[in-house]
């Protein structure tokens, strides 16, 4: 048992990873992730494709140009039989050059052109939202796992020195059964909760691995890419709740989406209505034709010359088409602006929420940081009563678990501070602000 518990202990207290690791800073990696990071990089390529599609031409309202050209060489043999002077053979050789330009141009058509150009840029800015939801989220999650990894860590450290201190015990108990003022069994039971808190630490220093592992997928970093954290969760300002409500509801990526595509549902109601107005188009061109024959007296012929005209069209009928696709467009829309509606008021629920899950946070962390505070003092006291073998095993280990209960508890406190501090920012479209003043340092 003395073997295992040895090899547990030496593991425990070990590096994971021997390799040398980089330090990052939180603004280091939040430059990183901005430039790496998949869902940003997505994102990005998505609107660039939206805006590549939001011009005049793809709205309808420039001209097709077109231009053809062929050339064209036959040749053709005709045997011709007369009763007075037999069979006649005609040999041919026709030479023809054609080309020609023409222009389309749709002048009218019912406005139709004007509501997809407005359309496509609605299109646009829901490219350019997304792209900075996904860049807020992306900071967000960043910041977040970053911030784990440094907790993790900081429970290792706890975790650390519980098993220090069950090591420490262990040794009292061993020179007490040497001197006779002791029992196996207290040696017994010490080696137990080293083994314990040995294996503790080591599932421990796992969770920092896994931690750090996360946050290097966000980076766009390889897994295996050694890293380091610096820096403690600063704790933040108390909300107010009002104010807080406002920025969200007015600057939500997700609301403003929403709000786009309530718009471009009310423009395709337009759009199917102009299929009611009559077509206007124009069209003009220039054309040239030549052939050149081998045989007879007639040699060539040429043809060019420009063209031009109008063209209007109009549907006299066809079935109530339109009017059935302009009343399900409207129902389209109507049930857009119902889910802006209830996503407004979720997000007003959820950010609440987050309101008093960040305010909690923060109350508790105060508590708790009194607690461990009073927790590591009474766990000092009670293990100089031990060495005097004035308290028990179970007192001193009791002290320990509630220790390492207040550590947990005030760690858990920070992570639901941070959680809830970034959300709010996130939802408020405030994220980046926090962090610009980081970025721009290093």
């Amino acid at each position: 048992m003395n073997r295992a518990l040895l090899t547990i202990v030496a593991i425990a207290c070990s590096t994971i990873f021997t390799v040398a690791q980089d330090t990052l800073t939180l603004s280091q990696a939040i430059k990183i992730g901005l430039e790496k990071n998949f869902s940003i990089q997505l994102a990005r390529n998505s609107y660039s494709i939206a805006k590549n599609n939001n011009t005049l031409g793809n709205a309808g309202m420039l001209p097709w140009v077109e231009a053809n050209g062929g050339w064209r060489l036959s040749s053709d043999e005709t045997e011709q039989t007369f009763k007075s002077v037999g069979t006649t053979t005609d040999k041919r050789d026709v030479n023809n050059l054609n080309g020609n330009v023409q222009l389309r141009w749709t002048l009218f058509d019912g406005f139709s052109m004007f509501v997809s150009k407005e359309m496509l840029g609605n299109l646009q800015a829901m490219g350019e939202q997304s792209l900075q939801m996904a860049i807020e989220n992306a900071v967000a999650s960043i910041v977040v796992a970053y911030y784990d990894v440094t907790v993790q860590q900081q429970l290792v450290e706890s975790i650390a020195s519980i098993t220090k201190l069950s090591h420490e015990r262990l040794f009292v108990a061993k020179e007490r059964l040497a001197i006779g003022d002791g029992s196996s069994l207290q040696v017994s039971q010490a080696e137990v909760d080293l083994l314990s808190d040995s294996t503790n630490l080591l599932k421990q220093r796992n969770a920092v691995v896994e931690a750090k592992l996360y946050l290097n997928q966000l980076l766009g970093r390889s897994p295996l890419a050694p890293l380091e954290v610096t820096g403690a969760i600063e704790a933040g300002t108390l909300f107010s709740t009002q104010d807080m409500l406002s920025q969200i509801m007015q600057n939500n990526r997700s609301l403003a989406i929403e709000r786009l595509q309530l718009s471009n549902s009310q423009l395709t109601i337009k759009d199917i209505q102009s299929g009611r107005y009559p077509q206007l188009s124009l069209t003009s061109g220039y054309n040239f034709n030549k052939s050149s024959y081998s045989s007879g007296d007639f040699e060539s012929t040429k043809s060019f010359g420009p063209s031009i005209g109008l063209t209007a069209s109009v549907t006299l009928f066809n079935g109530f088409n339109v009017s059935r696709s302009i009343a399900n467009a409207r129902i389209a829309a109507e049930s857009e602006a119902i889910s802006l509606e209830q996503t407004e008021m979720q997000l007003q629920s959820q950010s609440l929420s987050y309101i008093n899950s960040f305010n909690l946070a923060k109350m508790l962390m105060q508590t708790e940081q009194t607690a461990v505070n009073l927790a590591q003092k009474n766990l000092d006291i009670a293990m100089e009563k031990y060495k005097l073998g004035s308290i028990s095993d179970i007192e001193l280990r009791d002290m320990q678990n509630r220790l390492i209960g207040a550590q947990v508890r005030y760690i858990q406190a920070q992570l639901q501070l941070v959680n809830a501090e970034v959300m709010l920012q996130t939802l408020s479209g405030t994220i980046i602000n926090r962090f610009e003043s980081l970025l721009t340092q290093e």
